[in-house]
């Protein structure tokens, strides 16, 4: 998994994955953060500095080129101009393709399928209803995360909480520049995650009432 994940050349994941590493350390003691960070920064260095890596020239490219960032900006320009005409329920379910052609700036590409960001699509598509929502359904997954792994004892479930944690921290750090919960293949795997964390509670409850 982590394989894919470096030679995927996406430069948003592997900051998801760098902040979910760090999320996960916070989590546990001083200890397995110094571990986690080192680990981090000692593998980054190696991968960018081997001779001629098509990773090395990825890392180079990210400071050198400014296309990928600038396109996004342009989307989010155009997004921001939607939600300002369409602020309660915006334009429909995936009706960014449709209606971002005539709010797009002069500079932007003409097609376009979505913002490349999570909480921008969401605006766009639901409105800021739509997005205080999302934003809700976000924190109510943070807390029942947090409450198996600080409240319930077994180890187990506390582990799946942990790096569920981790997983859910990365897929949204990702999502600042792209919109993963648009990528059916990627989302599925997303909820069926969710569902092993969310069932956790409702196991743990049925094993103390046997008892």
């Amino acid at each position: 998994m982590l394989a894919a994940i470096i030679f995927s050349y996406t430069r948003g994941v592997w900051l998801g994955v760098i902040g979910g590493l760090i999320f996960m350390a916070i989590l546990r003691s001083k200890k397995f953060i110094l571990s986690i960070s080192t680990a981090v920064i000692v593998g980054s260095l190696l991968l960018i500095f081997i001779p001629s890596s098509r990773f090395s020239r990825r890392v180079v490219e990210t400071f050198k080129s400014k296309r990928p960032i600038g396109d996004r900006i342009y989307f989010w320009k155009g997004s921001l101009r939607i939600i300002r005409d369409h602020p309660i329920t915006g334009v429909g379910w995936e009706g960014f393709r449709l209606v971002y052609p005539r709010y797009k700036p002069a500079k932007g590409r003409q097609l376009v399928c979505h913002a490349h960001n999570n909480f921008v699509d969401v605006a766009v598509d639901s409105g800021l209803l739509g997005l205080g929502m999302f934003l809700w359904l976000l924190v109510t997954i943070y807390k029942v995360g947090f409450h198996i792994f600080k409240e319930l004892g077994d180890g187990y479930f506390k582990g799946i909480a942990w790096g569920f944690l981790g997983s859910f921290t990365a897929f949204l750090i990702a999502g600042l520049s792209q919109y993963n919960f648009g990528d059916s293949e990627v989302v599925m795997l997303f909820y069926f995650l969710l569902g092993m964390v969310m069932v956790i509670p409702r196991i743990v409850e049925a094993k103390h009432a046997i008892q």
